[in-house]
């Protein structure tokens, strides 16, 4: 049974592994006298990946030529049970040729004792590797510390940019819906739509915010086309067309991933599958998927909500609606995947519905 001495949590702990147990007593016996009170002894090798994983050793000494397994094979095994995790390994064996020992230390161990050994020497040697090994653990906790500092701080700035965000397109929603309620329900369905298109979660809740400033450019549309209270004239209309392009070099130029799937939504969610969209005329898989599913979210929005100079659809009309455009204004895959999520699409619509009798009116598509 292997000889375990209980000792404070600061000592080092060493495990020396090798099958000689008059010479893992003598080992013991000496580490003891110069103050390394933390010490584990393995005299059968199958035991050490055992003993490494309960003891959790500072430093291992190992014998080379053991039966059942030899050292070469109890390092490798130690190799893997570490991981990332730096353990010194002395190999002590009485084969010190140099062949024996650079095969030893290409395996890894750190450093290589031939038997007999001299007392100075391998206290010596063990002294500067265990004192290796504290510096290295310090710089991984100080490392630590400070990932932990930067992804707190990394954590923050995305918050930051993601309440700017959101507050910029509350401001430019606020010019024709006070309540902000259609860039909440475009927000959240572009969320389940594009969830159920597969993309990963990460782009998920990219999507989620950078739906919310598909309409950012409504800023630089004048109040009398904006807010008019009865349909657009042609030249009213394309001026109106234009909040894509403002929209666009508005949120254009940055670096921000956020940033840059709101500039791609801004300037194509009114693009069509069959290239009849604006403002650039794209069509099919030219469109990029984040403006493709924004298309879908918000002509649904836009046909449920009332507008100036109509009532809202009935939501079977508009699913009726939306299901006709398939392969025509919209990706006809999304249409599939928005009908199949129909009931999370129709809970989103009435958690965020409209007060009734408001005077405001949703965003112009």
């Amino acid at each position: 049974m292997p000889n375990v001495t209980v000792t404070p949590a600061q000592q080092p702990r060493i495990l020396i592994v090798d099958d000689e147990a008059s010479l893992t007593s003598l080992l013991q016996n000496l580490l003891n006298m110069e103050g390394f009170l933390a010490v584990q002894v393995v005299n059968d090798p199958r035991e050490a990946a055992g003993a490494f994983i309960t003891f959790s050793p500072d430093l291992i000494l190992l014998d080379l030529n053991m039966p059942h397994m030899g050292g070469l094979e109890v390092m490798a095994q130690i190799r893997e049970l570490a991981g990332e995790k730096w353990v010194p390994i002395v190999v002590i064996s009485g084969a010190n040729d140099g062949e024996t020992v650079t095969r030893a230390l290409q395996s890894g161990a750190q450093d290589f004792v031939g038997k007999p050994f001299r007392r100075a020497e391998i206290v010596s040697r063990l002294r500067n590797l265990l004192k290796v090994k504290r510096l290295q653990d310090e710089l991984e906790i100080r490392n630590l510390s400070l990932q932990e500092k930067v992804d707190e701080g990394v954590r923050d700035l995305l918050e930051g940019q993601r309440d700017v965000i959101r507050r910029l397109s509350r401001c430019a929603e606020f010019r024709d819906d006070e309540t902000g309620h259609h860039i909440h329900r475009v927000s959240r369905t572009a969320e389940v739509l594009g969830g159920a298109a597969g993309l990963p979660p990460a782009e998920v809740a990219l999507l989620k915010e950078a739906a919310a400033m598909h309409d950012i450019g409504k800023v630089g549309i004048p109040d009398a086309i904006l807010l008019k209270k009865s349909k657009l004239t042609p030249e009213e209309w394309e001026i109106m067309k234009t909040h894509t392009l403002i929209g666009g070099a508005l949120l254009g130029g940055s670096r921000s991933a956020l940033l840059r799937m709101s500039e791609e939504i801004a300037m194509t969610h009114h693009e069509r599958w069959d290239g009849k969209g604006y403002p650039l005329g794209l069509a099919g898989k030219d469109i990029p998927l984040s403006g493709r599913i924004v298309s879908v979210c918000d002509v649904f929005d836009a046909l449920t909500s009332r507008r100036p100079y109509k009532e809202a659809w009935p939501l079977v009309r508009a699913r009726e609606e939306i299901g006709a455009g398939a392969g025509s204004h919209f990706d006809a895959d999304l249409v599939g995947l928005f009908l199949e999520r129909w009931a999370d699409i129709v809970e989103i619509r009435e958690f965020y519905a409209d007060d009734a009798g408001s005077s405001t009116w949703s965003v112009r598509s």
